[in-house]
């Protein structure tokens, strides 16, 4: 999944506010669109803005990272 389906996805759970039906339904497709745009911004540019560290867990490569399965440990 690219970061602009990821935005797509995470981005109106993260940062909506909370559901209030007096706002026109065309203001709240603004605002979704809005902040779609700012969470791909985020996901794109974590690195800079959180520093490397932060960002390896989404930027790690696969083989660094370690999968266990619960289901295999006897």
């Amino acid at each position: 999944m690219d970061s602009s389906n990821l935005a797509i996805c995470m981005g109106p759970n993260m940062l909506s506010p909370e559901t209030d039906n007096t706002i026109p339904l065309e203001v709240q497709k603004e605002m979704n669109d809005k902040v779609t745009v700012l969470v791909e911004f985020l996901i794109n540019n974590c690195s800079e803005i959180f520093g490397k560290d932060i960002a390896l867990p989404a930027c790690a490569s696969v083989e660094s990272l370690e999968h266990t399965d619960s289901s295999t440990v006897v």
